[in-house]
């Protein structure tokens, strides 16, 4: 007879069910709450990590990700950017356009809409940029940034107007040759260097600003001799090549500017650029050029002397020597070199970029060679000048010095000279000046700036990439566009291999063929033996 007790204890089975079914309702309930949950779990997880994520770019030029100052200057955007993507989709270039795109919005927070046009692909949309601005042609990829998702917008007098930046492929990637096949189509050459964040970033900032800077450059003192370029026959010269680029990267406009007694500079330069001048200043002309322009309004200027015409300079070279503690020096940076089985002196300039200055700063680390002859820059002058407390007190700073052997030859003329010992300290090649910023460097706003270069050469009819870097940078500083100090340079393209060693291969062995399959291992054997319990 059974216990009394024991059948009260005994739960009563609900009619129609038995123990082992309601069992099974219980595992199948637990499973799919497990499943529910995991579900959820991973969700959340994806969503979180879509909306906050880091991202680490181990590329030895950081190509892959974004420079403080592009990020500076996509946080503060204050209105709407449209930017028109006409890449083709089969381009070499699209996945890396594409994935730098892809950071630009996420650091401007909603503020960039992009739209991305295939010109093969969409004649549509590509027939109604057409139409916006009959003069766009699509022979290679760009960027087109407006303020409007037209392109074209409308002037006080209700006209319309072309207010779009471009940013075509060449700014944003520079390519090797093109390679030819047999069947004579060309295939576009190697990316040789990625621009891209620097062109796109420059234009953006381009597209926001009220008006345009101007830069002046000095004609009437003469420029350095034009070269023909032997493509077109064209003469070139150092002005028009900082025009036709400028314009196109820097929102510059560049105008000829002729200096006399009775002129005065124009209100809306933003910066004087003299090219090797070959003609000397007045009295008059250097107090409304130094004191009434760069003193008082604190404007910008940009120097180049070519030392064959240190002679024809006396009033400008000694004025900048009697105010500013700056000396362009009477001589010339020469290394002996061997070649062809004799030696000889050489004048060009090998040089590395200096830092401590936003001008060098994204060069610094970089090399170039100044063509032509190049003297050396003095800032070293004991004097009022240069005295920090002096009220003509000048900050300077050497942007510019020649290295690998070179020195300050004063005996220059002589075919065979001597390297003087005593000679080879402070070669500088390029320096800037500054007035007004305070003894704080955080705190340098409106404040007189000015670059000497002592190579009259330094924009010649193909200027290097650094030199072209240089002077743009110069340009931005001086102007007070701190955000278009690009220290965004340039990034190399190459393939980039790990090598392992043989020992750190074996580890690398060990790991992925025994311990990491004996550690599954191992944790299949701990659940097995708790569910077997």
């Amino acid at each position: 007879m059974e216990n009394l007790d024991d059948m009260a204890d005994d739960p009563v089975s609900p009619p129609g069910k038995s123990k082992s079914s309601i069992k099974r309702i219980r595992i199948g309930l637990n499973v799919l709450m497990q499943i529910a949950f995991a579900v959820a779990i991973v969700s959340v997880v994806n969503w979180l990590s879509c909306q906050k994520y880091a991202q680490w770019d181990r590329s030895a030029s950081k190509r892959y990700s974004l420079g403080p100052q592009t990020t500076q200057v996509l946080e503060n955007l204050s209105e709407d950017l449209y930017l028109t993507m006409a890449f083709g989709r089969g381009s070499d270039i699209y996945p890396y356009t594409q994935r730098i795109i892809d950071l630009y919005e996420q650091e401007a927070h909603g503020r960039l809409k992009v739209r991305w046009v295939d010109p093969l692909r969409d004649p549509a949309a590509i027939a109604e940029l057409r139409n916006q601005d009959p003069k766009l042609i699509f022979e290679q990829n760009k960027i087109l940034i407006s303020k409007s998702e037209k392109l074209n917008g409308t002037n006080a007098d209700g006209k319309e107007v072309s207010s779009y930046e471009m940013v075509t492929e060449k700014e944003m990637f520079q390519r090797g040759e093109t390679v030819a096949f047999r069947s004579g189509s060309p295939r576009p050459g190697k990316i040789l260097q990625y621009r891209l964040e620097s062109a796109l970033t420059s234009a953006l900032v381009a597209a926001t600003e009220e008006k345009n800077e101007v830069a002046y450059i000095v004609a009437s003192k003469g420029f350095p001799q034009g070269v023909k370029n032997p493509s077109t026959g064209k003469i070139i010269d150092a002005g028009m090549i900082i025009r036709d680029k400028a314009a196109m990267r820097q929102n510059l406009l560049v105008k000829p500017l002729s200096i006399t007694p009775n002129t005065t500079i124009p209100e809306d330069a933003s910066v004087v650029i003299l090219l090797a001048p070959t003609v000397d200043f007045t009295g008059a002309e250097l107090k409304q050029l130094f004191r009434d322009y760069w003193e008082e309004r604190k404007g910008g200027i940009i120097l180049m002397i070519d030392p064959l015409q240190h002679r024809a300079l006396p009033n400008l070279l000694g004025y900048l020597d009697e105010n500013y503690g700056v000396r362009f020096e009477n001589d010339r940076i020469l290394a002996m070199r061997a070649r062809g089985g004799r030696t000889i002196k050489v004048s060009e300039v090998e040089c590395v970029y200096m830092p401590g200055s936003p001008i060098t700063e994204p060069l610094f680390g970089r090399a170039t060679t100044l063509p032509g002859q190049s003297s050396s820059i003095n800032i070293n002058i004991s004097g009022g000048a240069d005295s920090t407390i002096a009220p003509k007190a000048a900050d300077k700073k050497p942007l510019i010095i020649a290295y690998n052997d070179f020195w300050k030859e004063k005996d220059y003329r002589n075919l065979n000279p001597v390297a003087d010992p005593r000679e080879t300290m402070d070669v500088n090649v390029a320096v800037s000046v500054e007035r007004g910023a305070g003894i704080n460097q955080d705190l340098r706003l409106n404040s007189s700036r000015m670059v000497l270069i002592g190579n009259g050469s330094f924009m010649d009819l193909t200027p290097t990439q650094e030199s072209e870097e240089f002077m743009f940078n110069s340009i931005n500083w001086t102007t007070d566009r701190e955000e278009l100090v690009v220290g965004i340079g340039a990034h190399a393209a190459g393939d980039f291999r790990v090598e392992v060693g043989e020992r750190p291969f074996k580890k690398l062995e060990l790991m992925s063929l025994r311990y990491v399959p004996g550690l599954a291992f191992l944790i299949g054997l701990i659940v097995a033996f708790f569910r077997r319990r």
